[in-house]
């Protein structure tokens, strides 16, 4: 289980971060055909939002890692 909080952790922080500074977003969405999408999620507080939440699952897997030995 903390490999998977890792996991998911660490590549949703990537993920967010990466969207938050390059047009990835809108180019994901379009490809995906979810292009409406764009203007509700394409925005700093819900990336910068959606990378910390990521984070907070990425440092809990650390720690549950950690406590196990």
């Amino acid at each position: 289980m903390p490999n998977l909080l890792k996991w998911i952790g660490g590549l949703g922080t990537g993920l967010g971060i990466a969207c938050c500074v390059t047009p990835l977003l809108p180019a994901l969405l379009g490809a995906l055909g979810l292009a409406g999408l764009t203007g509700l999620l394409y925005r700093d507080a819900v990336l910068l939002s959606f990378a910390a939440f990521c984070a907070a699952l990425f440092i809990v897997g650390m720690l549950i890692q950690r406590r196990r030995g």
